[in-house]
C-alpha cells in the first residue's frame, strides 16, 4: 500500500517542479534587457562593460543606445545569436575589447568603428558563423586579433 502511495506523490511532485521551472523560464532567452516593441534597447550608463551572455538569443534586438564613452568591453559570448537580420551596429569609440564569440551568429549586416576607435583587441571566434555579415572595416587601434 506504502508503495502506490509514494509512486502517486512522486509524480505529483515531478509535475509541480515542471510547473514551477515552465513558468520561471525567462521570454527573452538571454535578454538581460528586454527589447522595446521596436526592438530597441538602451544600455545603461553604470554599465562598463557588456557582461558575458547578456543578450544570447535576443532575436527581437535590431538597435542600441550606447552610454557615452562608458563602455570598454564587449565580454564573451555576450549578443551570440542575438539581433534582427539586417541589423547595423555602431560600437562606441570607447570599446577597447570584443569578448571570444562575442556575436557569434547574429544577423548583422554591418559592424561600424567609429573615426576615434579605441578597439585593441578582437578575440577568438568574435564574429563566428555571422553569415549575413557584410561590412566589417576594423579600427587602425587594432593590435590583437
Amino acid at each position: 500500500m506504502m508503495r502506490g502511495w509514494y509512486s502517486q506523490w512522486r509524480v505529483v511532485l515531478c509535475t509541480w517542479v515542471l510547473i514551477v521551472l515552465q513558468m520561471t523560464k525567462p521570454t527573452g532567452a538571454g535578454c538581460l534587457i528586454e527589447p522595446d516593441i521596436n526592438g530597441h534597447v538602451d544600455i545603461p550608463s553604470n554599465w562598463t562593460s557588456v557582461p558575458d551572455y547578456a543578450f544570447v538569443s535576443c532575436s527581437t534586438l535590431k538597435t542600441l543606445s550606447w552610454p557615452t564613452d562608458t563602455i570598454t568591453a564587449i565580454g564573451n559570448y555576450s549578443f551570440k545569436d542575438a539581433f534582427a537580420v539586417g541589423s547595423i551596429l555602431t560600437l562606441p569609440d570607447s570599446v577597447r575589447v570584443i569578448g571570444s564569440y562575442g556575436f557569434k551568429g547574429t544577423g548583422l549586416v554591418e559592424v561600424v568603428f567609429g573615426a576615434n576607435s579605441q578597439l585593441e583587441e578582437v578575440q577568438s571566434h568574435a564574429f563566428d558563423r555571422c553569415r549575413d555579415l557584410k561590412t566589417l572595416h576594423l579600427p587602425d587601434s587594432l593590435r590583437i586579433i
